[in-house]
């Protein structure tokens, strides 16, 4: 996963307060994010086109695209293979949404000869509303 394709939430609630509650609100916020963010990229991911009877499938991109949170599996369908799976971040505050496809940054971002299809930045970069709404819901939910 790029390391520039991030998307910040800045919370000015003090977890020390209420952590219990808040360690639930993270565990229904983040996930709700990861999955909302997988979605997003898999509608926009691009899916190769191949002659009908080359045996060749297009579809690993969109398919390998999962969420991994630090304080839940991931809950979503098996990527496309098991080493698509995204990584499980290092921090309890973070969601990740990718792949490890190994071309899909150049799909991203393109090449010399290859023009940029973006499908996981404009994911978080079109929705920062959405997300931010989904946060906001599900820490209320919890917190009240």
């Amino acid at each position: 996963m790029a390391d520039d394709t991030t998307f910040t939430i800045t919370s000015s609630f003090d977890d020390r307060k209420y952590p219990d509650k808040w360690e639930k609100a993270m565990d229904r916020a983040l996930p709700t994010i990861g999955l909302f963010v997988q979605g997003e990229a898999m509608v926009r991911a691009p899916v190769g086109k191949y002659p009908k009877g080359s045996g060749r499938v297009g579809g690993r991109l969109r398919g390998s695209l999962t969420y991994a949170t630090s304080r839940a599996q991931n809950r979503t369908r098996n990527p496309a293979l098991p080493t698509d799976a995204v990584k499980r971040p290092y921090s309890k505050e973070e969601v990740w949404v990718g792949t490890n496809v190994e071309y899909a940054p150049y799909v991203e971002y393109g090449t010399k000869r290859m023009k940029k299809q973006p499908y996981l930045r404009p994911a978080m970069d079109e929705n920062g509303d959405r997300i931010l709404e989904l946060y906001q819901r599900e820490v209320h939910r919890e917190m009240g």
